[in-house]
């Protein structure tokens, strides 16, 4: 769309995804699909009321989707390691939840997109951005982006999914 090849605006494009979700300008993470979504801040609220906003409050309790069988326990154990240990870099992580073994690399990688994809945890930085020094810090989302999860509070998960829908008509998409 731009006109090049991948590789030709690969440095220069690379980081942005990154800064702007960092700087608050948008919100970053693979939410829809397990992809790599991009939500304007301003609809952050509407998408954390939508899963689970007033009255659906369990949809993010760990403990409950845990026993529940509706998350993973590496999702657990990251979610619970960042609580009492804030903005942990990957490999801080891995070894903190004692997933560190190369074998459990799939499976971390999956409990993160669980996390994220529920709103509870996302990057929040960077250790580096040169080769061997690219990682990302985790934190939990509520306390990156307090005000997002005050707003959801405040909004029904139907009055949420409907203002959600509406814009994607906008966008001329069909939910």
């Amino acid at each position: 769309a731009m006109g090049e090849t991948a590789t030709s605006v690969l440095d220069r494009t690379w980081s942005w995804k990154d800064d702007l979700h960092f700087e608050q300008k948008l919100y970053y993470g693979k939410i829809i699909a397990s992809q790599p979504s991009f939500l304007a801040p301003d609809y952050l609220p509407d998408f954390i009321a939508a899963l689970a906003g007033r009255g659906l409050e369990y949809e993010r309790d760990v403990t409950r989707l845990y026993f529940d069988g509706r998350l993973s326990g590496e999702a657990k154990a990251i979610y619970d390691w960042l609580l009492d240990h804030p903005a942990q870099p990957t490999r801080e992580l891995r070894r903190g939840t004692r997933l560190g073994d190369p074998s459990k690399k799939l499976a971390t990688e999956r409990a993160l997109v669980e996390l994220q994809r529920r709103f509870l945890v996302c990057k929040v930085d960077l250790t580096g951005r040169t080769r061997g020094t690219y990682s990302y810090v985790w934190d939990m989302a509520e306390r990156f982006w307090p005000q997002a999860f005050v707003d959801a509070r405040h909004t029904s998960p139907t009055g949420a999914r409907s203002k959600i829908r509406g814009q994607m008509r906008e966008f001329g998409l069909s939910p």
